[in-house]
């Protein structure tokens, strides 16, 4: 009936996670499983709707832009995110420049198109 996901990118190795709802017969898992993996590489050959994109990113956008877009204090949210890259052993002043390195990324999308992305979804995927 639906599907969800999401990214979780706070850890060294990404979590990718995509569900469906409305699945009644056990049997049929292996079919969403398939299903989910051709429209993934659909995306891959044939790149990302234009309007979703541009949606996507004006999300994430307004992330940066916003004191505190998850509900939490603003100061809450950046300890969470210097913990995150500090976890690792990298500097924690990292995760803190992230608006610049969307900036980039959303400049480079613009310029060159959506080919970065689609390159990391072939690569680590």
């Amino acid at each position: 009936d639906d599907y969800f996901g999401g990214l979780q990118a706070y850890l060294r190795q990404w979590v990718l996670t995509i569900g469906v709802s409305g699945i009644s017969d056990e049997d049929k898992v292996g079919d969403a499983r398939i299903r989910i993996k051709q429209r993934i590489f659909k995306i891959v050959e044939e790149g990302f709707d234009d309007a979703a994109l541009k949606g996507t990113l004006n999300k994430l956008d307004m992330r940066f832009r916003e004191q505190s877009s998850s509900g939490a204090p603003v100061g809450v949210r950046m300890f969470k995110d210097v913990l995150t890259i500090w976890t690792y052993d990298e500097d924690p002043r990292k995760a803190l420049s992230y608006s610049k390195v969307f900036a980039a990324l959303k400049k480079e999308i613009e310029e060159n198109g959506q080919g970065v992305l689609l390159q990391v979804m072939t690569k680590h995927m």
